[in-house]
């Protein structure tokens, strides 16, 4: 981390967090707190899991933690372990009103996150399930909301026999008590899934790997297919509780939305929980984000789209690209976003066009005159195409 300041000139806190499995989450909390007592405006969360020696598959091995299948079965009654994965995840916190001030894409709300230790238990590697529970019922506290308003939870789910129900029953728990147990719903409304039966256990990066997967979902509105599930683990009890199993299928499943009394679309709501083996425990509760607030912000040209490539073939695949990704955009698509990035976040090259545009309709005949080999300058529409190549020097 401190070698990324280096290199990027940042002068905030910069600090590694090793929780084990927990480790990317318990950074998040770290800076969401720095963020919200403005001790910085802005913060880089990055989980990295790279596996480059063969030391520790071997300890694992002998530990008879690793799946001899090669799957992560959560919550099947055939779940024999984890399996390892790499990957390196990373995303960036603001405060909202700085997002919304700056005009970027938002991608979801942090509403509450919390973190703790599971203290003395029979061992290191031990789960505490009261630990566990009291971390969640901290982080929805946090997040004032009821609930009975969040419809997924992103388990932990390593798909361990021992690990997996131990953390449903730490579940089933804390919206027990979140709800005066007495009020509790019984009909399930929240489904439980683990990006681990996708991509395998991230380890030190498997909290961020499990918020990403949320935060997609909700851009979505779809669920990812939870894997490798046959028949449900027998010490898995959901019966009397709110969650449900996606079930074994190799299709996404739609996330609906929850309706409050009035009828009226609840925002997804949905719980991440990661959990490391020395006892630290982390929870965060996220929640989608209407990104459009108003016609002004969606339209307002004319704007100058950018596109360039190697050579004039490539030029018109990229061009044939987005003319298909428009079309299939809806009418208030944010152009002035899409102008942008193709303005700042793409590297130029010798074959480059040039739209000056202010409605999508406009943009996309333009780019169709251009793969039809007519670039005039339509006056009426207000719109001009500009071709040329330049010499690389």
């Amino acid at each position: 981390s401190n070698r990324i300041s280096y290199l990027f000139n940042f002068k905030g806190p910069s600090e590694s967090v090793d929780t084990a499995c927990s480790s990317s989450l318990v950074a998040l909390h770290r800076a969401a707190g720095l963020i919200r007592n403005n001790e910085c405006e802005i913060a880089i969360v990055c989980g990295a899991n790279l596996l480059l020696s063969s030391s520790i598959y071997v300890a694992l091995s002998n530990a008879n933690m690793l799946s001899p299948s090669g799957q992560c079965k959560t919550f099947d009654e055939s779940a024999d372990g984890y399996v390892r994965g790499e990957g390196i995840a990373a995303i960036v916190l603001k405060k909202l009103s700085s997002s919304i001030s700056d005009k970027d894409h938002v991608y979801g709300l942090i509403k509450g996150i919390a973190v703790n230790h599971g203290g003395h238990t029979n061992s290191l590697t031990a789960p505490n399930p009261f630990a566990q529970a009291e971390v969640i019922e901290d982080a929805v506290k946090m997040a004032k909301i009821c609930p009975k308003t969040i419809s997924y939870v992103e388990t932990h789910g390593t798909g361990t026999s021992l690990g997996d129900p131990i953390e449903i029953n730490g579940l089933v728990s804390a919206f027990k008590t979140l709800s005066n147990r007495s009020n509790i719903e019984t009909k399930p409304y929240c489904a439980l899934g683990s990006v681990k039966t996708n991509i395998g256990h991230l380890e030190a990066a498997a909290g961020l790997a499990g918020v990403i997967k949320v935060l997609l979902s909700m851009q979505h509105k779809k669920i990812p297919a939870h894997l490798h599930l046959s028949k449900q683990n027998k010490n898995i009890f959901l019966e009397e509780s709110p969650f449900y199993l996606i079930g074994n299928t190799t299709d996404t499943t739609e996330w609906e939305a929850l309706k409050d009394q009035m009828g009226e679309d609840i925002p997804r709501r949905a719980g991440v929980s990661s959990f490391g083996f020395g006892g630290v425990n982390a929870h965060v509760v996220l929640e989608e984000y209407d990104a459009i607030h108003s016609d002004d912000h969606i339209v307002s040209g004319p704007n100058i789209f950018i596109f360039s490539a190697k050579t004039e073939n490539a030029l018109r695949s990229y061009i044939d690209y987005y003319r298909g990704f428009l079309s299939k955009q809806d009418t208030k698509f944010n152009l002035n976003d899409m102008a942008y990035t193709l303005q700042t976040a793409r590297e130029p090259f010798d074959y480059r066009l040039a739209v000056i545009s202010s409605e999508k309709n406009d943009l996309i005949e333009s780019l169709s005159s251009f793969l039809r080999d007519d670039i005039s300058t339509d006056k009426q529409k207000k719109v001009s195409i500009y071709f040329n190549q330049v010499k690389s020097e």
